[in-house]
C-alpha cells in the first residue's frame, strides 16, 4: 500500500513537472513573440527615417542643380568596421548637400548672380518686344496706305466703266438716228480720249502699288562668316540689336580650326547696320562697307535691294 502511494506521488510529481515545463515553454514563446514586435517597429521607424533623409537629399540636390551651385562631395560607403550602412554617409548623418556647404556670403553671391542673369534676359526680351511692337505699327500703317491706294484704283475703274457705258450708249444712239454726223464722231473721239487717259492712270497706279508691295515683303538674305570660333551671331538694326541671327558652322566642324559659319536672314529692302558677335566679342567684316573709320564704334553696312 505504501509502495503504491509512493508510485502515485512520483507520477503526480512528474506530471506536475511536465505541466510546469509546458507552461513555462508557452510563456517563453509568448515572451519571444512579444520581443519580436518592438524589433519590427524599430526597423519600420529606421526605414521611414532613411526615406525622409533620401527625399531631403533629392530636394537639396534639385535646388543645387537649379541654381547652378557646386555639387556636394561624393558619399562615403561603409563605416569604420567595414559594414555597409543604409545611409549614403555611413551610420551617422548623411553628407551635407551643396546648399549646406555654402556660406551665407557665397549663397547671397549665387542668388545675386542668378538675379542679374534673369534681369539681363528680361531686359533683352523687353527690348525685342518693343522692336516687334514698332515693326507691327509700321506694318499697320503700310496696310492702311495700301488700302487707300486700292480704294483710289477701284474708284478709277468705276470711272472707266461709266465712260465705256456712255460711249456705247452714244454709238447706239447715233446708229438709231441712222446718221454719221461730225457731231457724233466728235463725241465718240472725246469719250475714247477720256477712256484712254483713265486706263493709263490706272496702269501707273497698279505699277506703283506692285512696287510698294514688293518693298514691304521680306527677302531671304544669305550671311556667312569665315574664321575660328565656337559661337557666331549676326546682330544689327534689323531687330533693334536684340536677339540677332545665329550662324551655324559646317557639318564637319569640330572646333579649333577655320570654318565657315552661315545663316539666312529675312529682311525687307533697305539699309541696315550690322555687326558680328564672335565668342562674345564684336567683330567687323573687313570686306563689307562700314559706317565709320573707328572699328570699335562703327558697324558694317548691309544693303538689301
Amino acid at each position: 500500500m505504501q509502495g503504491w502511494l509512493r508510485r502515485g506521488s512520483a507520477a503526480g510529481a512528474s506530471t506536475s513537472r511536465r505541466d510546469t515545463s509546458a507552461g513555462a515553454s508557452r510563456r517563453g514563446g509568448r515572451a519571444k513573440k512579444k520581443t519580436k514586435t518592438p524589433a519590427r517597429e524599430d526597423v519600420l521607424k529606421e526605414l521611414e527615417s532613411v526615406r525622409k533623409e533620401v527625399e531631403e537629399q533629392r530636394r537639396r540636390r534639385g535646388l543645387a542643380l537649379k541654381y547652378d551651385l557646386p555639387a556636394a562631395p561624393a558619399p562615403h560607403h561603409g563605416g569604420p568596421s567595414g559594414s555597409i550602412s543604409p545611409l549614403p554617409g555611413g551610420p551617422g548623418k548623411p553628407p551635407k548637400s551643396a546648399l549646406d556647404l555654402l556660406s551665407k556670403e557665397e549663397l547671397y553671391a549665387q542668388v545675386a548672380e542668378v538675379r542679374r542673369q534673369l534681369s539681363t534676359r528680361l531686359s533683352d526680351t523687353n527690348r525685342y518686344v518693343r522692336h516687334l511692337e514698332v515693326d507691327l505699327l509700321k506694318r499697320d500703317e503700310e496696310i492702311a496706305s495700301h488700302h487707300d491706294k486700292l480704294g483710289a484704283i477701284e474708284e478709277g475703274f468705276g470711272h472707266v466703266l461709266r465712260t465705256t457705258r456712255e460711249l456705247r450708249e452714244g454709238v447706239l444712239a447715233q446708229l438709231d438716228r441712222g446718221g454719221d454726223s461730225g457731231e457724233g464722231r466728235a463725241l465718240v473721239d472725246d469719250r475714247l480720249r477720256i477712256l484712254e487717259s483713265c486706263v493709263e492712270d490706272l496702269a501707273k497706279a497698279l505699277a506703283d502699288e506692285s512696287e510698294s508691295l514688293s518693298l514691304s515683303r521680306k527677302k531671304p538674305i544669305s550671311i556667312s562668316w569665315l574664321g575660328s570660333a565656337q559661337d557666331v551671331k549676326l546682330m544689327g538694326s534689323f531687330d533693334g540689336w536684340t536677339n540677332g541671327e545665329q550662324l551655324s558652322p559646317d557639318h564637319d566642324y569640330a572646333g579649333g580650326g577655320i570654318a565657315e559659319f552661315s545663316g539666312e536672314v529675312l529682311l525687307r529692302p533697305g539699309v541696315y547696320e550690322v555687326k558680328f558677335l564672335v565668342d562674345g566679342r564684336w567683330q567687323l567684316m573687313p570686306e563689307w562697307p562700314t559706317s565709320g573709320s573707328d572699328p570699335v564704334s562703327s558697324n558694317n553696312i548691309l544693303v538689301v535691294e
